[in-house]
């Protein structure tokens, strides 16, 4: 005797309905809940050894079978080695509604689902006095038709919402496209503001003749909400007003899940939370308000940390951190960091470098941070070495999900020398960065680009002159196919117009070479011919492309190994924009190895010129953490 789950119900008429759109998934439920119930009551019966287990499906059908076997309970209790018989028969009794559940998502409401164990039907067995051992189980499928829709159809739907193509007369029959739909309608119902929409009635009707399955789902959208009142929980030492501040919950405007999670995203990236809840109140207001429940955990008050990274161009480099989160209990942040690079360099290619950053979240608006930072520098490269302090305000901007920018008022002086001499300069500055990023993956990307286009206007004391530095980075990232073969190109371009060469300040002047720029170069070494030595130049500009490979679908750790092949070629030229007239072109290949991690790839490369140039060395090698752009 077959025991067949589900399948008789639905052919005992021509069509059956079902209560809901998730019973067609769940049935059985009743079953499993009762199984699982009785299931501790034969814990004290023991068999003498582990059972095998097997599944087949007819007709034949390798991809359902495969499905079907990684859903089955009984092949998952077969890798735990159990020998307990009352657990076996109950996870085979189980496995009655399990796959049948499974079968309603590919489309087969028809299908009949046979599990014996030892020969015996496993719907005939008891758990609670099983069998006193389970030698293997046999699990056979017979999937019968798949099913279509026929009518597919939820009501009301919002005015602009998209239903998912899939869910339509014609095609292909299961429980998550009906899902998948419902909660399409719903969310489209939400984005103009009806918070509370939720099903109202529902009807699924499988038709056996004629291997259709109706869906209609009717919805009751509610009326129209805005948002009410933000009630804060949780805080320590933020001040609850300051926490409404920064979310920017938009009291009293029509409500929204974007403006809701915007909300969230607010908090969490000041850093002063540990966790961050946003929750809808159960029921909306009289007047036809929704109020907002927040809790928070606050962070620790402050941060103390230290680091050391090793760059093949630029040595040793250390750094420490303080940082206070919260400075007068309105989220402001306070940090004060101090950091050495290329200690084991011989003075060249060394940068030591003190700041003090203060930055307060939500000012003027919610997306807008205000900030202020003091620096001291000392740089000494390859072509020229400086003393510089600044000081800047300014804000960011986050004018979207992937845009932010920066805009800053700063002032700056220097002492530096060059191949020119030694010079002193003043200079007043305002500066715009940008930040564009369609990434995938910020350490190993594989999709998408990122641009930082920055514009500085400048305003030079010394020589009463005003000049305009300006720099674009722009890097593309596509994936060729399913190969693990990723073609990553990108390109910089920089440019000094408004003062001569002569008359520009050293460390603003443009240098190339390295990992940043082009590899097989020392470190900023690549400049313009000036007299008897380099100089740096009013012009950038660089080219990179790559092709990263990554072993797929290998066992073990091969599956984390991947190469690179790559090619860079720069200019530095005097001309206030890049036109080729210097004599400064230079290029550079090398191959690579990545081990990709979950903190990102470790990045060993090797990198040798191809232009000749008679201060270049033999070979490059660069090793860090993440692609090299």
């Amino acid at each position: 005797m077959r025991f067949i789950q589900g399948a008789n119900f639905l052919a005992q008429r021509a069509s059956t309905t079902l209560r809901s759109t998730w019973q067609i998934k769940l049935a059985g439920h009743w079953l499993r809940r009762g199984i699982h119930g009785l299931a501790f009551l034969g814990a004290t019966a023991t068999a003498a050894f582990a059972f095998d287990a097997s599944l087949k499906v007819s007709p034949a059908n390798e991809e359902l079978q495969d499905t079907l076997e990684a859903q089955s309970l009984t092949f998952l209790l077969t890798e735990q080695e159990t020998e307990n018989a009352s657990e076996i028969v109950s996870t085979a009794l189980a496995d009655y509604g399990k796959l049948l559940g499974a079968l309603y998502e590919q489309g087969y409401f028809g299908a009949v689902i046979s599990i014996k164990v030892d020969g015996r039907e496993a719907g005939n067995l008891s758990p609670v006095v099983p069998p006193t051992s389970v030698n293997r189980i046999v699990i056979d499928v017979q999937q019968g038709p798949q099913f279509k829709f026929g009518k597919a159809q939820v009501s009301p739907i919002a005015p602009g919402t998209v239903m998912p193509p899939e869910f339509a007369t014609g095609q292909i029959a299961g429980t998550p496209q009906i899902e998948n739909a419902v909660s399409t309608a719903v969310t489209g119902w939400r984005d103009v503001g009806h918070a509370k929409v939720e099903p109202s009635g529902q009807k699924i009707v499988a038709d056996h003749r004629r291997q259709t399955l109706d869906a209609e789902v009717q919805l009751a959208p509610g009326r129209q909400l805005k948002f009410g009142d933000l009630n804060v929980t949780g805080t320590e030492r933020m001040k609850p007003a300051r926490v409404q501040e920064i979310a920017g919950l938009p009291t009293g405007k029509v409500f929204s899940p974007k403006e809701l999670s915007d909300s969230a995203k607010r908090l969490r990236r000041t850093g002063i939370f540990q966790s961050v809840s946003v929750t809808e109140a159960d029921d909306a207001n009289p007047d036809g308000t929704l109020d907002i429940d927040l809790f928070v955990t606050e962070n620790k008050l402050h941060r103390f940390g230290f680091g050391g990274e090793l760059s093949t161009d630029r040595g040793l480099g250390v750094s420490t951190y303080w940082l206070h989160r919260n400075l007068f209990g309105g989220g402001e942040r306070l940090r004060v960091e101090l950091k050495f690079d290329g200690i084991s360099n011989d003075n060249v290619n060394r940068e030591d470098r003190f700041q003090v950053r203060f930055e307060r979240p939500a000012t003027f608006n919610p997306d807008i941070d205000f900030f202020t930072q003091f620096q001291l520098l000392r740089s000494r490269q390859e072509n020229y070495e400086g003393d510089f302090a600044s000081f800047e305000v300014g804000i960011r901007r986050y004018a979207g999900d992937d845009y932010i920018y920066n805009l800053g008022l700063g002032y700056r002086a220097g002492n530096v020398e060059d191949i020119r001499g030694k010079s002193t300069y003043h200079l007043v500055a305002v500066r715009y960065s940008g930040f564009l990023d369609k990434r995938d993956d910020q350490l190993a990307p594989t999709s998408g680009y990122y641009l930082n286009p920055e514009v500085t206007p400048f305003f030079l004391f010394d020589d009463s002159k005003f000049a305009l530095q300006s720099y674009v980075d722009a890097r593309f990232f596509q994936e060729l196919g399913d190969t693990g073969t990723v073609l990553a190109v990108r390109g910089q371009i920089g440019s000094i117009a408004g003062i001569s060469l002569d008359d520009t300040p050293g460390d603003l002047l443009y240098y190339s070479g390295g990992t940043n720029t082009v590899r097989g170069f020392s470190y900023l070494s690549v400049g313009i011919d000036y007299k008897d030595g380099i100089l740096g130049g009013r012009s950038f500009f660089a080219s990179s492309i790559e092709g990263r490979f990554r072993l797929k679908n290998k066992e073990g750790w091969m599956g984390d190994l991947g190469f690179v092949a790559f090619y860079d070629v720069g200019y530095v030229g005097s001309e206030s924009f890049p036109n080729g007239s210097n004599d400064t072109w230079h290029a550079g290949t090398g191959v690579g190895v990545r081990y990709y991690t979950s903190f990102g790839p470790i990045r060993f490369d090797v990198a040798v010129p191809v232009s000749e140039r008679k201060y270049d060395s033999d070979y490059q090698i660069y090793l860090g953490i993440g692609e090299a752009f």
